[in-house]
């Protein structure tokens, strides 16, 4: 059991650390930070995992960050597995580990502001792969910004009707 709990303890450490490097990273190569500027639910890190934890930490790393743009644009946070029946069991699941990196980048990206906002303003996020271009985006332009895993962030814009109609 000790053997177990060492390489759970070191995995933690490796996803910690892997994330950290992710942020201050990026954080070079972009010299504006994007600080959170409103409050975010108390259990955005398990969203968080059930939204992206198959993308591993830098995909977990992008969701957050569309979260904060949401939130600072006046949207909701958009989370569809927050809204799981099921979420508290999956994120048991996911183990330990999982919800240590997910909580330390909710910490990064809303409470301390150290990183950038690496999707480049995105406020919407899918997977365009497994489910297609979302219905609700009919009539507007999709502006894609950033891909992550298998998740695309975009924005969007309505389309420009023509000026002879």
């Amino acid at each position: 059991m000790r053997r177990i709990d060492e390489k759970n303890r070191l995995r933690v450490i490796r996803l910690v650390f892997s994330i950290s490097l992710i942020a201050f990273g990026t954080g070079f190569a972009n010299s504006q930070m994007a600080r959170a500027q409103v409050a975010y639910p108390t259990k955005l890190w398990m969203a968080i995992i059930g939204e992206a934890t198959a993308d591993g930490p830098e995909g977990m790393l992008a969701v957050a960050v569309c979260v904060r743009n949401r939130l600072n644009a006046g949207l909701g946070v958009g989370l569809v597995a927050a809204h799981r029946k099921d979420l508290n069991r999956f994120v048991k699941r996911e183990g330990r580990a999982r919800a240590i990196l997910a909580k330390r980048i909710v910490q990064q990206v809303f409470e301390e502001g150290s990183v950038p906002d690496i999707i480049r303003g995105a406020l919407y996020y899918d997977n365009f792969e497994k489910y297609g271009i979302p219905k609700w985006t009919k009539g507007k332009q999709i502006v894609i910004l950033y891909r992550q895993g298998s998740h695309t962030f975009f924005n969007v814009k309505p389309r420009r009707r023509n000026a002879a109609q």
